[in-house]
């Protein structure tokens, strides 16, 4: 009869408990892992987003769409970290889009013009607005626009569009911009208001909401452009054409989180409003209501570059430059991203449209 034999090996229970416990330890190293793994996809989501500088050129609601959308986290949504940093005067912005040192920009619409002229490969891609909507405001001695005769009025910069709009109302008035007033340059609007306070200037061009604390300082308006229908693309996006032909996606991915920022400036309020008292640097409530309800009107919902704000621009250029004349409008614009989102369907999907 062979007796059963049972061998008992030293530690064997310790290792039988040490192996219920790693089996129950499992499922939550798994977790971990997951976790790990998870936070390392999100870190790793994070880095692929592509650095893209944006440059503005005022303070003004014409120009808040971009910022709007980077609050909203719009661009993030395409894979873009876009910075948004001001530069004040269109024709430093083309300088620099021309060197290389930004890709895009909002821009006056006579610049892009005026640099293609000297060889420039520029293109409006969008506008998200197609009038002036500037005001005229002016020193209290100035009662009306005859009075501007022989006085100083602000621009932000030569070449720019405050330059160039100035001159169109100074013409319509029967004034010579180039003989009957002196135009300085201050450097922006908010800069120009600053000349108005300071009495450097008699008056000039200024858009909300910088126009109404110069008005709770005693200067009044002379003429709001808009009312005036002056078509002009105060809002207008330019970039490369090289840029256009080498980073496509890039443009495209821009325009979404552009389009997506206008949504919001249009139809959220309280949002809209608190993104431009960060854009401005203003914490006054009343002219933040005034900003967003003025360019909640005009900004576009679709920003299509205006064939006949840029016919009037390419007019007021050939007036220095004879060469102008040569152009069309299409010769300075590529609509295809905007045109391509509103197509496919994505714009009547950001507002519900059925």
């Amino acid at each position: 009869m062979v007796q059963e034999i049972k061998l008992i090996v030293p530690g064997s229970r310790h290792k039988s408990l040490k192996n219920r416990k790693m089996k129950a330890r499992k499922p939550f190293a798994m977790l971990f892992v997951c976790a790990a793994l998870s936070l390392a996809a999100g870190a790793g989501a994070q880095e692929k987003l592509e650095k893209f500088r944006f440059v503005h050129l005022e303070f003004s609601g014409t120009q808040a769409a971009p910022f709007i959308a980077k609050r909203a986290k719009a661009f993030e949504k395409q894979g873009l970290d876009v910075e948004i940093i001001r530069i004040g005067g269109s024709s430093r912005v083309v300088q620099a889009i021309v060197a290389g040192e930004i890709k895009m920009a909002h821009v006056g619409a006579s610049t892009v013009v005026e640099a293609n002229l000297s060889g420039a490969d520029l293109a409006i891609i969008a506008s998200t607005v197609n009038v002036a909507t500037f005001r005229m405001m002016a020193a209290p001695h100035i009662k009306v626009p005859a009075d501007l005769k022989g006085k100083k009025i602000g621009i932000s910069r030569f070449g720019g569009a405050t330059e160039q709009l100035t001159r169109v109302l100074l013409e319509k008035w029967g004034i010579d911009s180039f003989k009957e007033v002196t135009l300085l340059q201050m450097g922006g609007v908010q800069e120009t208001a600053a000349g108005l306070v300071a009495k450097t200037v008699d008056a000039g061009l200024l858009s909300s909401p910088q126009h109404l604390r110069v008005s709770d300082a005693g200067f009044h308006q002379l003429a709001n452009l808009a009312e005036l229908g002056i078509p002009y693309m105060s809002g207008s996006i330019a970039t490369t054409k090289t840029f256009i032909r080498t980073q496509p996606d890039l443009v495209r991915r821009f325009a979404r989180g552009l389009l997506e920022g206008i949504k919001i400036y249009k139809t959220d309020r309280e949002f809209s409003i608190r993104a431009l008292e960060q854009f401005t640097r203003s914490t006054d409530a009343r002219m933040l209501a005034a900003l967003w309800e003025e360019n909640g009107r005009v900004i576009q919902r679709v920003p299509y570059p205006s064939v006949d704000g840029l016919q009037s621009v390419i007019d007021e250029v050939a007036a220095r430059k004879p060469e102008a004349r040569r152009f069309k409008p299409a010769d300075f614009v590529d609509t295809r991203f905007v045109k391509e989102l509103e197509e496919s369907g994505f714009v009547k999907a950001l507002y519900g449209d059925k």
